[in-house]
């Protein structure tokens, strides 16, 4: 019984292709046995977070009584600079300076030490 070359060639390729189809399965296998793996480690050991890296904590204050009542009477803890107008502005000024001039006065005003004279 001999082969014919066209029957050993066909069953060479036929052998080639089921190891190939064999090979592709066994990857196909092998990644999703890698998703299943990765997904309980995932689970067993989550992921440690630093104590030291703050960026994902989230402050929160509440507002105490006196600073709600200041919020209901329209206070806030804005700079001044930003709602003043220019006749506040002035007033402030003017004051400044004259508490300014004050204080030197007040400087040069330094009550003088009694002596006392011998007799």
């Amino acid at each position: 019984m001999a082969l014919e070359p066209d029957t050993v060639i066909q069953d060479s390729l036929d052998h080639e292709e089921r190891a190939v189809r064999a090979l592709e399965d066994i990857a196909e296998a092998l990644v999703s046995w890698c998703k299943l793996e990765q997904q309980r480690f995932e689970r067993d050991f989550p992921p440690r977070r630093n104590p030291l890296d703050v960026r994902d904590a989230t402050i929160t204050h509440i507002p105490t009584a006196e600073e709600q009542l200041k919020a209901a009477q329209g206070q806030s803890e804005e700079p001044t600079e930003e709602w003043i107008g220019l006749r506040e502005q002035e007033l402030l000024d003017q004051r400044s300076k004259e508490s300014a001039s004050v204080s030197r006065n007040s400087e040069k005003r330094v009550p003088a030490k009694k002596t006392q004279r011998k007799s």
